[in-house]
């Protein structure tokens, strides 16, 4: 059975959103996010060595270059898939020297109605120098 899941990535105002069918929980595509994000950061630290606000727009640029790159995470449009289960949300910001990475769990209330379940939980902060 299939655990749909909703990815946003922002960035300085600017949103990208993927959709991924298959083994959307945390152990799943949760994992598999941290990994492609320590993978986006260590690229973007020895590219750009100095420059926290660039380097950040780097580790950005390289976290979509990697969802994009297998084919397994669908680039949409921004709005809610309407079947999902998990919903991520990976905000890159050159504050505070981190990349926040959370997980909001959506339960199904109806054929057409979602509510975000009352606890969000913050799966990793990533510090980018």
């Amino acid at each position: 059975m299939s655990t749909r899941s909703n990815i946003f990535v922002d960035f300085n105002g600017e949103r990208k959103q993927f959709y991924h069918h298959w083994d959307g929980y945390v152990e799943g595509v949760g994992k598999d996010l941290l990994v492609r994000m320590e993978m986006a950061i260590a690229r973007a630290r020895n590219a750009i060595p100095y420059s926290l606000g660039l380097r950040t727009e780097r580790a950005y640029k390289e976290f979509l270059n990697l969802m994009e790159e297998e084919g397994s995470y669908e680039s949409e449009e921004i709005g809610l898939h309407g079947d999902i289960e998990y919903l991520y949300y990976v905000e890159f910001s050159p504050k505070g020297n981190r990349v926040t990475y959370s997980k909001i769990e959506w339960q199904k209330l109806g054929d057409k109605n979602y509510r975000q379940y009352l606890e969000t939980a913050e799966c990793g902060v990533h510090r980018l120098c």
